[in-house]
């Protein structure tokens, strides 16, 4: 992730395929320009996250997917 003034670029990569990406910031509301997309193996996937105000930092940024966005039952 790299800030070019007030935005940031984000580079994504995977080595399984991801369904349902998307990206999360709780300290920092903004506009992703692609959230929520799948991602294929050997790919690189590149974000533009637009802070709504001045966010000096996006160390709480996730990045979640379908597999990770539940909980399972039972144990």
């Amino acid at each position: 992730m790299q800030k070019k003034g007030k935005v940031y670029e984000i580079t994504l990569t995977t080595d399984k395929p991801a369904r349902d990406v998307y990206l999360n910031s709780a300290s920092c509301d903004g506009w992703y320009d692609d959230n929520y997309f799948d991602m294929l193996p050997g790919r690189k996937y590149k974000i533009t996250f637009y802070p709504k105000n001045d966010c000096s930092r996006l160390d709480d940024l996730r990045v979640v997917s379908l597999a990770g966005s539940y909980v399972p039952q039972g144990k």
